[in-house]
């Protein structure tokens, strides 16, 4: 009976030493990564014409849908605490995207940088392996390239947001080195205004509502400090 209390009030000893030799994972983590969105991309475009004189030729209103392939590459940074049942994860990111679609008369190219908030979610359900969810929301520029079947090159800069999800995986190694994998679906929206001559002298006031959406892979290299 002495023998058996002892060996109780062993264990009951030993537990909280247990507990406390399972040390939380902390993320300090810088990442560099690149990948492919792929894209629906949709517009809603106000033109008015309006002669050398000033006179008001036209008025029309269009909308256009198109699918592209969106390139994205970017820098990324998170910190956080996990506990056996996870913890919340912050971080921000800088990005630069570029995409060209096709439309009935004409080709557009959008490319910008981006600057992203993270906030969410993450697990170690292994150790060296740990999931991330975060949503995204973010600011930056759309640099606006469009060039017609006439020759015709159009520029414009436009403020630029965005917002969406991402889930990842990363694996580290050494308790340094990591690579990951990201799922991002990402919504961006601008409102592009310009101006132009056509031919015959007339003035071009185009209005665009422009969004683009959709879901992607990104491959990522990084480094926990």
């Amino acid at each position: 009976m002495t023998a058996m209390r002892a060996l109780l009030v062993a264990v009951v000893c030993s537990c909280p030493l247990a507990i406390s030799a399972v040390e939380p994972l902390v993320l300090n983590d810088l990442r560099a990564g690149a990948g492919t969105m792929f894209d629906d991309f949709s517009s809603r475009t106000n033109t008015t014409t309006t002669s050398p004189a000033g006179t008001v030729l036209a008025t029309t209103s269009d909308e256009h849908h198109d699918d592209a392939i969106e390139f994205r590459a970017g820098i990324q940074y998170l910190a956080g605490t996990l506990g056996p049942g996870g913890g919340l994860i912050y971080g921000a990111q800088m990005a630069d995207y570029r995409a060209r679609f096709h439309d009935d008369t004409s080709t557009t190219t959008i490319d910008g940088p981006v600057v992203d908030a993270l906030a969410g979610y993450a697990v170690s359900p292994v150790s060296g392996f740990h999931l991330e969810a975060t949503p995204i929301a973010g600011i930056g520029y759309a640099f606006l390239d469009i060039r017609d079947r006439n020759g015709q090159v159009i520029g414009n800069r436009s403020l630029y947001i965005e917002y969406g999800f991402r889930v990842a995986a990363y694996a580290t190694i050494d308790d340094c080195w990591q690579i990951g994998l990201e799922v991002p679906f990402m919504v961006g929206r601008w409102r592009p205004k310009y101006g132009y001559l056509d031919g015959a002298g007339n003035h071009i006031e185009v209005s665009d509502k422009r969004v683009k959406s959709g879901g992607g892979v990104m491959l990522s290299l990084g480094v926990r400090f």
